[in-house]
């Protein structure tokens, strides 16, 4: 009715709040799909809205993934209408896309997960006969094998040698072969060379300078170490010869004072027997 609103509010994707109204101005020309124009709208046209075969409002996130999508109508009725859209019967919960392809091949449908290993794979649930297709599950397979005849841990297509191995240890190759080709030609798959890049002879050499133990900086300040030591050993001794010589001297200087003493006295005792030997003439 002319004069009624519709409150649009909830959540986006990011569950982040939105709200707005819509007016009902002429009841006569305006339909439900201005109404989910308008929710599209106050969503940033991020979700598609519809209407399903039974009559309801279905709101559909646009996204892939976890979504905290809400989405709520509620009806004014300002100007005495009777607008009543109930509540949300069923909610269904978004997830990650699958990557999973398929493809054409020889004419029949190739459903295939496009990562490898155990932690890949999915299921096929179908009420079709006509398509051919059957219900099942399927996983993948980790790669398996040796590596210069020593044990190896698989995960996906990567193969890698496990710890404490003598010659493998860390070493990890790519399976890029199909079942087919290795059912055909063998699991050996040749010799591998093992190189080290740039990478690995600046760590080795970053490694020999700075190692703690014996590297070359450490062996450098430990030189310097006991080049100090040895220099503050050094100014010890000079101190404790500089020592010496000074209470040397000071033993020296004490009896040249004293003889200086006894000869003052002495020279005075001379002088008094002269004055008296020149008194007596």
């Amino acid at each position: 009715m002319d004069g009624d609103s519709i409150r649009i509010q909830g959540t986006k994707h990011d569950g982040s709040a939105v709200v707005r109204t819509f007016d009902v101005d002429d009841a006569a020309t305006q339909t439900v799909g201005d109404l989910l124009d308008e929710v599209r709208s106050t969503f940033g046209n991020n979700i598609s809205a519809n209407i399903d075969a039974e009559g309801r409002i279905l709101v559909t996130d646009n996204q892939v993934g976890p979504s905290s999508l809400t989405v709520t109508l509620v009806e004014e009725n300002e100007g005495g209408g009777n607008l009543d859209f109930g509540s949300i019967d069923v909610e269904t919960e978004g997830r990650f896309q699958m990557e999973i392809s398929a493809e054409n091949k020889d004419g029949q449908l190739l459903i295939k997960h496009n990562t490898f290993g155990d932690k890949a794979g999915f299921s096929i649930d179908q009420s079709v006969d006509q398509l051919g297709l059957s219900t099942d599950e399927v996983r993948g397979v980790d790669v398996a094998g040796t590596i210069n005849g020593e044990v190896a841990t698989g995960f996906g297509r990567i193969l890698t040698g496990s710890r404490d191995n003598a010659t493998t240890d860390g070493l990890a190759l790519r399976l890029t072969m199909t079942q087919d080709e290795i059912d055909s030609s063998g699991s050996d798959r040749g010799i591998v060379n093992l190189i080290y890049g740039v990478g690995r002879s600046l760590v080795d050499t970053l490694s020999f300078i700075t190692d703690d133990i014996d590297g070359t900086l450490r062996i450098r300040e430990d030189a310097i170490d006991d080049t100090i030591d040895n220099l503050g050993a050094q100014v010890v001794a000079l101190e404790r010869r500089v020592e010496q010589t000074r209470s040397q001297l000071v033993r020296k200087f004490a009896t040249l004072e004293g003889s200086l003493a006894t000869l003052q006295s002495q020279g005075d005792f001379l002088s008094s027997q002269l004055a008296g030997l020149s008194t007596g003439s």
